[in-house]
C-alpha cells in the first residue's frame, strides 16, 4: 500500500510529511530510493547523522559527486558505540571521504544511535534507517521524510549545536598520523569481514534455487552455520552484538525450508 503525504496546516509554510519504508518482505525500498535522490539533486548541503555507517559503494560515490558540485557534505558519526567493530570498518573509509572534501564529525559524548539527514535547508528526514547493507536489504525500517523549510531549520540549528558541542572534527592530516600499520589493518579486516558478512547474507537469502543446482542450498547451510558461530562469539565478547548474526542465520534457515519445500511440491 502506499502511504500519501500527509499535509498539516494548509498554510504558505505548509510542512508535508511522508513515511517512507524499507521492506524486504515485499521489496520497496523507497528510504534507499530518497537518499539517493536527494544526494543527487543537493546544491548547497547535505548533513548525515548515522550510528552504524557502511553505505554501499554507489552512496560513497554519490556522496562524493555532491561535493564534487560544490556541496557541503557533513557527515555525524560515533565515536563510542555498542559495536566497536563497526566503527573500525566505518574508519576504513574515512580517509576517501576526507579526501574528496566532505567532512566528518565523531559524536564523543554518548553512544550514538540517531538516523536523521538535513537536505538544502527544506528537507528532513528522521527514523530507524541506517546507510548500510542491513538496513538497504533486510531490516524493516522507517523514515519520517519532513518538506519543509521551518524545521528543517529547526533540524539545523540542533545538528550544528550538536557539532560545536559535542563532536570532534577529523582532520585528514592528523587522522593519517595517528593511524599505525596495527589500526589500519584492524580496519581492513572488519570491513572485509562486514561485506563479506553484508554481501554473503542478501545474497543467500535472496539467491533464486531450482532443483537442478544445490549449491546455493549447500553454501546458505554453511552460511547458516558461520553467522551462528559469529553469534556465539558476539555473545560472549564485547567486540560486536550477537543478534543480528542470529537474525541472518534465522533468515537463511528459513530460505532454506522454503526451498526444501518446493522440491517437495
Amino acid at each position: 500500500m502506499r502511504i500519501p503525504p500527509v499535509i498539516i496546516n494548509p498554510q504558505p509554510s505548509d510542512i508535508v510529511l511522508k513515511i517512507s519504508i524499507n521492506d524486504w518482505i515485499y521489496r520497496r525500498w523507497q528510504i534507499s530510493k530518497n537518499y539517493s535522490k536527494l544526494i543527487k539533486e543537493a546544491q548547497k548541503e547535505i548533513t548525515i547523522v548515522n550510528a552504524y555507517f557502511f553505505p554501499s559503494h554507489k552512496f560513497k560515490q554519490q556522496l562524493v559527486q555532491a561535493a564534487r558540485r560544490g556541496v557541503k557534505v557533513r557527515l555525524i558519526l560515533p565515536k563510542i558505540s555498542d559495536w566497536p567493530s563497526y566503527i573500525l570498518a566505518s574508519e576504513h573509509l574515512y580517509s576517501y571521504f576526507l579526501k574528496h572534501n566532505i567532512d566528518i564529525y565523531l559524536w564523543k559524548k554518548s553512544v550514538l544511535h540517531g538516523k536523521v539527514a538535513s537536505v538544502d535547508g527544506h528537507f528532513a528526514t528522521i527514523g530507524s534507517f541506517n546507510l548500510n547493507y542491513t538496513s538497504y536489504q533486510q531490516n524493516l525500517e522507517m523514515n519520517i521524510d519532513i518538506m519543509s523549510t521551518r524545521e528543517t531549520k529547526h533540524f539545523d540549528t540542533v545538528l550544528n549545536e550538536l557539532i560545536e558541542t559535542g563532536c570532534e572534527r577529523i582532520i585528514y592530516k592528523n587522522f593519517e598520523r595517528k593511524s599505525t600499520l596495527r589500526i589500519k589493518a584492524l580496519r581492513f579486516f572488519f570491513y572485509i569481514i562486514l561485506s563479506v558478512v553484508a554481501n554473503m547474507s542478501v545474497t543467500l537469502t535472496y539467491q533464486e534455487d531450482n532443483n537442478r543446482n544445490k549449491f546455493y542450498s549447500l553454501l546458505r547451510l554453511f552460511g547458516a552455520l558461520v553467522f551462528f558461530l559469529l553469534g556465539l562469539v558476539g555473545a560472549i565478547l564485547p567486540v560486536m552484538p550477537a543478534t543480528p548474526f542470529f537474525i541472518i542465520c534465522f533468515f537463511l534457515i528459513y530460505r532454506q525450508v522454503l526451498f526444501i519445500k518446493k522440491i517437495k511440491m
